[in-house]
């Protein structure tokens, strides 16, 4: 026969492990908050995981763009004839108003035909030229960007739009009514730009 000390401890073991027991609804409860912050622990690190790969795939893309613009810039230096750096400072100061390398690029090879055209006394070029006051000796000895910076003053000196695109565009063909906001400026904020660069 059992004594009652005994028979207490069965109940005590038995009150434990029922389910209404203050222990086990404290451990179920501990159980919750576990499982709880391992999904959140869990959700952080794929959140953490899309970030890194957020932040990895415009870099990579970026470093990939660097080394096409790298190799425009240089195609396109051989092209226009003007220095690498003298044509990055360009590039820049066009893409700060909207106008892409591509129609910067179209718009020198265009004014080195135009002035080539100039320097033979081609009645166009040389009216168009003479509208900025610019004769050929102006021009000869100065380097490709130096000519376009001369350029851009004089064209940004016009005061009527109307003839300031014309101008443009007879020198700088069709691409130089996409540099009108650049050419408005000047040679001074050009230089700016170029300074900022």
């Amino acid at each position: 026969m059992a004594n009652s000390g005994a028979i207490k401890a069965g109940a005590a073991y038995v009150e434990i492990f029922a389910d209404r027991s203050p222990l086990m609804r404290g451990l179920r409860a501990a159980q919750a908050d576990l499982k709880k912050w391992g999904n959140t622990i869990s959700s952080f690190g794929r959140k953490m995981m899309g970030l890194g790969t957020a932040i990895v795939t415009p870099l990579i893309a970026a470093a990939k763009y660097a080394g096409s613009f790298a190799d425009d810039i240089a195609r396109m230096s051989q092209i226009v004839g003007i220095s690498v750096t003298s044509l990055q400072g360009l590039s820049f100061a066009a893409n700060q108003n909207d106008i892409s390398m591509q129609s910067l690029g179209k718009a020198l090879v265009f004014m080195h035909k135009n002035l080539a055209a100039f320097q033979k006394g081609t009645k166009a070029q040389v009216e168009a030229f003479g509208k900025l006051g610019l004769a050929a000796s102006d021009l000869r000895d100065k380097s490709p960007d130096e000519m376009f910076m001369l350029i851009a003053d004089r064209i940004a000196s016009i005061k009527n739009p109307t003839e300031r695109i014309t101008i443009a565009l007879k020198i700088f063909g069709k691409a130089g009514a996409n540099l009108i906001p650049l050419l408005n400026k000047g040679a001074g904020a050009i230089g700016e730009y170029k300074a900022e660069l």
